[in-house]
């Protein structure tokens, strides 16, 4: 499974991530995408930890930010995703997104007008 969280509202994104992350049963990995580097995505992909039963949760935040990011999300699909990105994505941009992951579930996060 692979989540697109992307919008303005960040508290309401924040609560969803939360609640993702409350959810989950096994180790959770948080990455900061504009950094991320092939190596450290597998190392963080193959890493099992003593205690590790099942499947990882990888949160990745802004991977849009980094230019070569298609290149680093081969083996990422045997492990749950969630891609977080603090701005409303552009329909290029999510379809970008859907490329690289085939199965991806996108949920936008808009301010309530007042």
């Amino acid at each position: 499974m692979t989540i697109l969280l992307h919008g303005e509202n960040q508290i309401g994104l924040k609560n969803r991530l939360s609640q993702i992350k409350d959810n989950f049963n096994g180790e959770i990995v948080h990455l900061d995408g504009k950094t991320l580097t092939e190596e450290l995505l597998s190392q963080n992909l193959d890493s099992n930890s003593l205690f590790q039963t099942g499947k990882k949760l990888i949160i990745i935040d802004s991977l849009l930010a980094n230019k070569s990011f298609g290149e680093k999300t081969q083996n990422i699909d045997s492990n749950e995703v969630i891609l977080t990105e603090g701005k409303k994505l552009t329909v290029t941009q999510i379809k970008t997104f859907q490329k690289l992951f085939p199965n991806l579930k996108e949920e936008e996060y808009k301010i309530d007008p007042v």
